[in-house]
């Protein structure tokens, strides 16, 4: 029984320091390519061109989109390191795809949809205005995506966890966790409540409950339409809400 505690501590520790990698290799990621796309903007892109440079200026924005692109391939394959076992490493990845992809499909639609509503109410509004709500857009879903890029990894690499231990073999010995400990989830109830508060729509406490399948289904429904989220939110402060094992949060 003490081993499987220092055997658990050490798998905690293991994702810990791994999760704290992803979010450093994430904020890396975004700082990296911001830099990288401010630079193309100004040196490869050109803003007056005639009929015969359409197709070169074309093709020098997807360069740029692809140079862009780079720093979120590299430094998550650098920082995968830290996740010990394969199953892990594929779930850093997976995660940080995900959240990338989440990124950049919503920077494109948040931005275009915000310019054109501050633009059609506010047609005199200066080009530096219009620059600084675009560049807080960016970093208010910079920081969203880092933020689901954890909670994604945490939660699946939990499952993963949860699944081998099923299995019956925990690092190579017999698991004897009593019928008490597995009625309480390892998840916070805390923890899990604050997430649906701010992040509800997103479905990102589902994720951390393990429910991978409704965590997609909040994302892509904003929450089903925020009811969803609603009542989530109730359930947790009530004790009803359980993760995806059926247990009670802790």
């Amino acid at each position: 029984m003490e081993n499987n505690s220092v055997n658990n501590l050490k798998e905690k520790k293991s994702v810990d320091m791994s999760a704290f990698f992803l979010a450093l290799g994430a904020i890396i990621s975004f700082i990296m390519s911001n830099f990288i796309e401010a630079i193309c903007s100004s040196f490869l892109i050109s803003e007056s061109y005639d009929d015969s440079q359409i197709w070169l200026n074309w093709g020098k924005t997807y360069l740029r989109d692809f140079l862009i692109f780079i720093p979120f391939v590299i430094f998550p394959l650098l920082f995968s390191f830290t996740a010990k076992s394969i199953a892990k490493k594929i779930c850093f990845l997976f995660s940080n795809f995900f959240a990338y992809l989440f990124y950049f499909a919503f920077t494109k639609i948040a931005t275009a949809l915000v310019m054109f509503i501050i633009s059609s109410a506010y047609p005199d509004l200066s080009v530096y205005l219009l620059s600084t709500v675009n560049l807080g857009i960016d970093i208010f879903l910079s920081v969203l995506s880092i933020i689901l890029a954890v909670v994604l990894y945490i939660s699946i690499s939990k499952s993963v966890e949860q699944t081998i231990s099923k299995s019956g073999v925990v690092n190579g010995e017999a698991s004897d966790c009593t019928d008490n400990e597995a009625l309480v989830s390892s998840k916070s109830k805390t923890v899990a409540a604050l997430l649906c508060f701010f992040l509800g729509s997103l479905g990102i406490h589902r994720f951390y409950a393990g429910k991978m399948g409704t965590g997609f289904l909040w994302l892509f429904t904003a929450g089903l339409g925020g009811v969803g989220a609603f009542i989530d939110f109730f359930l947790i402060i009530f004790g009803s809400f359980k993760d995806s094992n059926g247990n009670n949060l802790g």
